[in-house]
């Protein structure tokens, strides 16, 4: 187990502070004060000293002194602390510091911006090399949560929460909460050999695959649209067919208001024969467009009433999908709960 202690604390040019120095020697300490009197500089200080943030985690905060309300410049701003690690000390110092450049042909220095130096047991070093002997000291997110009461509830992530709280409840697994909760004996069929984290990604990986086959029907659609096409046009115009009707139909008309019965009878008989010829071979021509027409049509309509069939499959799905997730998401709030009411259960007897 690790036994971090904080030996002191040194701040010069750091916030409202010119001078200060803090000797804990490893003990505990209670700061406190009036307001604006310094209490929350000393957190920033350390919080600053091994990652460059303020104890509100933020990274972009006042580190230069201010005097009659001006920030005073060309000074090392720079915090050093002591820790001991199980016996063995470190001392971590981050300076914080102006740069001046003189351009050519200028006699005077202009400001250019600000650098870091970083020492470890007064040693220069790398930000990386820096940081990395800070990680082995106290990682940034476990020193957040244990100097910062809201960093838990606020800031962290909610699986990282998660996590930490079951591990405040060691030997207690899926299995023994869906055994001792009767409404959760159905999850362990719709899970298989899934977590159900890795289940609802399942879920959603279906979910975006059965909408990505939504968006595809009206392009199919539309492609069996243009596969209807019309039957060719017959050999014989129609139009010729149909004057050649109207011919034949006027010389049978002429043939029975004619004169002598014989010749009107013989123009009756070749009217009719024609009469009869032509409506045969009208109807030889008219007949294959007409089925074909009708054929095509209805293979459309089969494939839009295939696709609407599809279309309606993968709308249930989407809706049984839709089901599932929110069975597994009634049953994560359901783990959620039983974790803080085994948290907040006290023993008794």
């Amino acid at each position: 187990m690790k036994r971090l202690r904080l030996i002191s604390l040194a701040l010069h040019n750091f916030k409202g502070h010119r001078d200060f120095t803090l000797l804990l020697g490893g003990n505990h300490a209670h700061i406190y004060g009036d307001n604006a009197t310094g209490k929350s500089t000393i957190a920033d200080a350390i919080s600053w000293c091994l990652f460059g943030k303020d104890s509100r985690n933020q990274a972009d905060f006042g580190i230069k002194t201010v005097e009659n309300g001006e920030e005073l410049h060309n000074l090392d701003h720079t915090v050093e602390a002591v820790f001991d690690l199980n016996g063995e000390r470190t001392t971590f110092t981050r300076t914080y510091r102006e740069t001046y450049e003189k351009k050519r042909g200028s006699s005077t220095a202009e400001f250019t911006g600000h650098t870091t130096d970083y020492r470890v047991n007064g040693v220069p070093v790398t930000a990386s090399e820096y940081h990395a002997r800070v990680g082995v000291l106290c990682p940034a997110k476990l020193f957040r949560t244990l100097t910062d009461p809201l960093f838990f509830n606020t800031q962290m992530d909610w699986k990282a929460r998660r996590a930490a709280l079951f591990q405040l409840i060691p030997g207690v697994s899926d299995a023994d909460v869906i055994n001792g909760t009767p409404e959760l004996s159905a999850l362990p069929a719709i899970l298989g050999s899934h977590s159900p984290e890795e289940y609802s990604k399942i879920v959603k990986a279906s979910q975006t695959k059965i909408n990505e086959e939504l968006k595809s029907i009206p392009g199919r659609i539309d492609e069996a649209s243009r596969a209807v096409t019309l039957p060719a046009k017959p050999e014989v115009p129609l139009e010729i067919l149909r004057d050649s009707l109207q011919d034949a139909q006027e010389r049978r008309a002429a043939a029975l208001a004619g004169g002598a019965i014989a010749a009107a009878n013989n123009r009756l008989s070749e009217a009719n024969r024609l009469v009869a010829d032509i409506t045969i071979r009208l109807r030889s021509v008219e007949n294959p467009l007409r089925t074909e027409a009708i054929r095509r049509q209805t293979k459309f309509r089969e494939v839009i009433a295939s696709a609407t069939r599809n279309l309606d499959d993968l709308a249930l799905r989407v809706a049984r999908k839709k089901q599932e997730m929110g069975t597994v998401a009634t049953r994560l709030t359901q783990l959620r709960q039983a974790s803080i009411d085994e948290k907040t259960r006290q023993f008794t007897g």
